[in-house]
């Protein structure tokens, strides 16, 4: 049965206290963060590129201004343990995702936001399937929630990332931005800390991004194009105002030496 109303919780004095230290943690020291996300295992199992996320992970870390890294709470953990530098901060995916070869996307709960508070971890993350059809939108809408109530309460900022679904087969791109678009602000008017989405260079991408009151960050989507593409991508993101780039399988995925050279690349732009 369908939520039709979902109250979020009032977040207290302490706990408020804390989302705004890691905020200022990640925002406050960096006027622009970058990001490697190595969480694509939770929703596709077997990703080329990440038989080993840790190691993986601590490889990339070693370029410098490379802040932090988005990986499930095990995989946190076992970086921890690993000796992860701790001005490097880990944060956290909530959910795993299960696409549908329609484009529906399934979300499933696999972590508590109180378990990564606890390993001391600086945010959590959850997707936000937006489609069309009422009943997901009111299902997401209070999945979305719940995760807000559960990240203030243990005092982690939130990072939601609006994304179109449902059958997108012969859908015009301009509705699948606009659809993104309207998750984006749903999501801020909800409480989002964070949103993580597509960089839109249109007039309304441009618009969300210069008057949303919290950081917009863009995600690097999929293997694809050149390494100079990658780079473009990244300073159009920039210049539309987006105040970080989470970038993983689009470098990752490229032979070691040339990836590593890529995110020193994309670093210097980032942070240049």
């Amino acid at each position: 049965m369908v939520p039709r109303m979902t109250t979020l919780k009032e977040t207290t004095v302490d706990t408020a206290s804390s989302i705004e230290a890691k905020m200022a943690r990640m925002f406050g020291a960096h006027e622009r963060i970058l990001v490697l996300p190595v969480d694509h295992g939770m929703a596709l199992g077997n990703v080329s590129g990440l038989d080993d996320p840790v190691g993986l992970v601590l490889d990339f870390l070693k370029v410098e201004g490379v802040n932090g890294v988005l990986c499930s709470l095990p995989v946190g953990r076992r970086l921890s343990r690993a000796g992860m530098a701790e001005d490097r901060f880990r944060l956290v995916t909530l959910d795993s995702a299960l696409g549908g070869g329609d484009g529906s996307i399934w979300q499933v709960r696999v972590t508590r936001a109180a378990d990564a508070a606890e390993e001391n971890c600086d945010a959590v993350k959850v997707l936000m399937a937006w489609e069309d059809d009422l009943a997901s939108r009111a299902r997401i809408l209070a999945l979305v929630a719940h995760a807000l109530d559960e990240g203030h309460d243990a005092g982690l900022p939130v990072i939601v990332e609006p994304l179109a679904s449902g059958p997108l087969q012969g859908v015009a791109l301009a509705e699948v931005e606009r659809r993104e678009l309207e998750g984006a602000r749903i999501a801020v008017e909800a409480g989002a800390d964070i949103i993580k989405m597509k960089a839109w260079a249109s007039d309304a991408g441009r618009r969300f991004v210069s008057t949303c009151p919290v950081p917009v960050v863009a995600l690097g989507g999929q293997l694809s194009g050149q390494s100079g593409d990658v780079v473009d991508t990244i300073k159009m993101a920039l210049d539309i105002g987006m105040r970080g780039i989470f970038v993983g399988r689009n470098i990752w995925q490229r032979p070691r030496t040339e990836a590593l050279t890529l995110m020193e690349k994309v670093s210097k732009v980032v942070h240049g």
